[in-house]
């Protein structure tokens, strides 16, 4: 999928591709996935037993891009995060990273994908609550043996409306969430 031409008429340096990207919950892949090819998938879904915590999510993201997931609360923004890296696995569509087919790695392709590309913080989740965001997010960098200065993330305060608040712990950044 990486590579496409985008409405420019430019290649794309694509460096995730979502494709129909879909979560089913409460019911087995094998019954919900023929599912999602109703005319009305959510309906289908509900009178199966289960509900549809994302449905033909469309997205791509270029290198170098700041891209951002927004909605309400319970419109499935984490259920799409944790599908990019398959810790909720998709019920269908298609996801690629770096022109890597995603649904198709194995645990060593995913152990990989996730130590080498891509990480994820919860928030309020096995956060250190003496360390700064800072030191929280550079982490995972240390941690795997990383010495480079890129182990030390850039202040972000200033495209994530944060200011210095990188240099706040993790309690004093936004309420625990309900």
């Amino acid at each position: 999928m990486t590579g496409m031409t985008g409405m420019t008429g430019r290649v794309a340096d694509t460096i995730i591709e979502a494709r129909g990207l879909s979560k089913a919950y409460g019911l087995a892949q094998r019954q919900a996935a023929p599912l999602l090819r109703a005319p009305d998938p959510r309906a289908a879904v509900q009178e199966a037993g289960g509900f549809l915590g994302a449905d033909a999510v469309d997205f791509s993201v270029e290198r170098g891009e700041l891209f951002v997931i927004m909605g309400l609360s319970g419109s499935g923004k984490s259920t799409v995060l944790r599908m990019i890296n398959r810790l909720v696995e998709p019920t269908g569509g298609e996801l690629a990273v770096d022109g890597h087919d995603v649904l198709a790695m194995d645990d060593d392709g995913l152990r990989d994908l996730r130590n080498r590309t891509m990480s994820m913080v919860f928030q309020h989740f096995a956060l250190f609550p003496h360390r700064s965001v800072r030191e929280n997010a550079a982490y995972g960098c240390r941690s795997a043996g990383s010495r480079r200065r890129s182990a030390t993330p850039r202040p972000i305060g200033r495209w994530s409306g944060w200011g210095s608040g990188t240099a706040a712990t993790p309690a004093r950044t936004s309420s625990p969430a309900a």
